[in-house]
């Protein structure tokens, strides 16, 4: 009725304009968006930082499935250029969270 052809993909490009077909295809247009600004590396990368898996665009959705080069990146932008200093803190963390939960578990 409006002259739009309905597809089944998750994501479609029509000129400069994308459109995903539902919440988790949306990340899939972020993804693919990500990509075309910045390359698939970088997209490849960030899939794996939300450990994004069900229907993947790329297949370096985990830790397992991507290759040393994607996982080098993902932990360069997770931690930044600071990895000594960001796991230090990770650390400290985890360590505050694991003694809370033994004080409230007594």
């Amino acid at each position: 009725m409006l002259g739009v052809t309905v597809v089944p993909d998750r994501v479609v490009w029509e000129g400069r304009h994308v459109s995903g077909a539902g919440v988790s295809a949306g990340i899939d247009m972020a993804l693919s968006l990500t990509e075309r600004v910045h390359g698939r590396e970088l997209a490849e990368a960030l899939q794996l930082i939300i450990e994004y898996d069900p229907e993947p665009l790329f297949d370096s959705g985990s830790p397992e499935k991507a290759g040393p080069k994607i996982r080098r990146l993902a932990r360069r932008i997770v931690l930044g250029d600071q990895p000594v200093r960001a796991a230090t803190r990770f650390g400290r963390e985890i360590a505050r969270a694991r003694i809370r939960r033994t004080r409230t578990a007594n």
